[in-house]
Formats: C-alpha cells, structure tokens, sequence
C-alpha cells in the first residue's frame, strides 16, 4: 500500500509534464497548414462577409462609383480569415452548413512582414487584377476602423515575435524538463539528487516565465484588435472576433498545467519525508494489528501461552528454594 501511493504521488509530475508541450505545440502549429484538425486552431478570425466598400476604400470622393458597388468576389477578398501566430488562412462560410472551409492555408511564414494582415488584404485585392475596377487607379487605400492596431507598425511585428518565440521557448523547455522527470520515475536511482532536481524545478520555471510572457502579450494583441473591429463594426461592418475555443484553451490550460505542476513539485519537495514517515508508521501499525488479530485466533499460540505459566512458576519454585537454602546455611 505504501509503496503504491509513493508511486502515484511520483507520477503525477511526469504525466503533468508530457501533456504540457503537446498543448502548446498544437498553439505554435495552428492555422500553418489545411488539415480539418489545424485549420480550427487559431487567435483571431476576420469576417468580411457584410463589408462597405464605400467606407473601407477611401478616399470616397474619387472612388465612391465603384466602392459602392464593389462585391466581396469582384474584390478579391475572401470572407473569412483567420490569424495564428506564424501563419494565416482565408476560406468561406458554406450557406447551408455553416461550416469554414479554407481555400489556402500560408504554412509558416518565415518573417513577419508577411504575417501583416493589412499587406495581406492589399496582396488578394492586386491578385485579382481587373476583375477588381480599383486596380485601374495606384491612389486608393484601405482605411481600418481607428482602434485597430497598425498592422504596419512596430508593435503589431514586436508583439507577435513575442508571442511566437516566448510560447516556442517555453514549449522546449518544458519539454526538457518532461524528460528529466521521466527518467526519474522510470529509474529512480538514475539522475538522482539535489542538483537535478533542482535543474529540472529551474528548467520548469523559466519555461513558465516564457509561457506568462508570449501567452500575455498574444493575448492583449488580439484583443486589442478584435475591439478595434468591434467598435468600427457599425461604419466598416468587418467582425473582428476571437480565434476558436481551442487555441486560447490550449494555451492558458498549459500555463495553468505548469504552474499546477510547480506547485506540486514544492508541495512534494517539503512534505515527502514527513509522508514517508507517516507511511511507515501507518504500514507498522497495520502489521501490529495483524499480528495481535493472528495470535489471538491461532490455537497454537494458545497453547504456548497455556504451557508458558507453569514454566514460569516452576522458575520462581526454584528460586525460592535457593533462597531458603542459602538462608539455612
């Protein structure tokens, strides 16, 4: 019994530690290619099913007889988009089912210039050539809703690399420390010691630190962007809106699996000796128990109790008959 709960206290950090980078590299793989799993991950979905032209292509003096009735085909835009950290991919609504379904998909980008989602929008409306009538004239313009971050700008750039990289160096760093709590339970008397443990608690917090930072910062990014949408909504009707359910589930359960973990590795670290006293001592007391419980019904040691009395009484008879005799001398 003591030995099986010293085991399922010991697994709960190495099975807290595997699950944790599979989390977040499902974060970091997201919207990078078209497959039904990753496609549904990603941080922030653009909606232009319902855009005015006539305010998002400025400026309107001049372009007010075609922005008026530009369609969202003849555009060059895609209904939907939607945003990870390092990729993106466009798609549409299907009218009957309502589900997304993905044209393309950007696979990772190596810079950030083409993460920026205003160039994207720029790059899809040149594509379509003269389909589109604003690519006739070089002096047009997309004009974003005034809350919406710049997309050009340093910040935009700064803050996704922060995201990207700080949640990637926390997934590694996780994973190391994943392998060394399970070489540690696979062979106990293998990487042992106070050095290693602390390494691994060591490697565990930075990875926590990592997490917090790009987990923090891509979030305030994209919700700094989705009320940029939200509040221009009613002029320009783009719908900025969160990403789906699993990539913020998948990045905050993380943080929160690590901090838990941590958590139980102090918890451990302070308590396991007096946890292993007490399970000795309870492990002794059970074995007393027992031992009483079996001489108390075993006929056997009835007899030897039986049989021990006289012997005992024979040694005081003995006893008394030196005294007696050494008294008469």
């Amino acid at each position: 019994m003591r030995q099986v709960i010293k085991t399922l206290l010991r697994s709960i950090v190495p099975i807290i530690s595997i699950v944790i980078p599979i989390l977040t590299t499902f974060t970091l793989i997201e919207t990078t290619n078209n497959s039904q799993f990753s496609k549904d991950i990603y941080a922030l979905k653009v909606d232009f099913r319902n855009v005015s032209f006539y305010n998002f292509v400025q400026p309107q003096r001049d372009f007010w007889q075609w922005s008026r009735n530009l369609t969202l085909e003849d555009s060059g835009l895609s209904e939907i988009y939607t945003f990870g950290l390092r990729g993106y991919c466009k798609g549409y609504i299907d009218q009957f089912t309502d589900d997304y379904t993905t044209t393309y998909c950007s696979g990772i980008n190596t810079t950030y210039d083409q993460m920026n989602p205003e160039s994207i929008w720029y790059q899809d409306i040149y594509d379509i050539g003269d389909q589109n009538p604003l690519n006739q004239n070089q002096t047009w313009f997309l004009k974003f809703p005034l809350h919406v971050p710049n997309f050009t700008g340093a910040y935009y750039k700064r803050s996704l690399k922060i995201s990207y990289y700080g949640i990637l160096v926390g997934d590694i760093l996780s994973a190391i420390a994943s392998v060394i709590y399970i070489i540690r339970f696979i062979n106990p008397f293998y990487l042992q010691g106070p050095l290693i443990q602390a390494i691994g608690s060591l490697v565990s917090i930075f990875s926590l630190i990592a997490f917090l930072a790009g987990g923090g910062v891509a979030t305030k990014l994209f919700a700094d962007t989705k009320l940029g949408f939200k509040r221009g909504s009613g002029i320009y009707r783009i719908l900025g809106t969160w990403g789906s359910t699993k990539f913020w589930l998948f990045l905050w359960f993380a943080i929160s699996l690590q901090v838990v973990m941590l958590f139980w590795i102090i918890i451990m670290g302070c308590l396991v000796d007096d946890t292993e006293e007490y399970l000795i001592r309870v492990d002794d007391a059970q074995k007393k128990r027992a031992r009483k419980k079996r001489k108390a019904t075993d006929p056997f040691d009835l007899e030897k109790q039986e049989f021990s009395f006289p012997k005992e009484k024979k040694k005081s008879d003995s006893k008394g008959k030196k005294n007696s005799k050494s008294s008469y001398k």
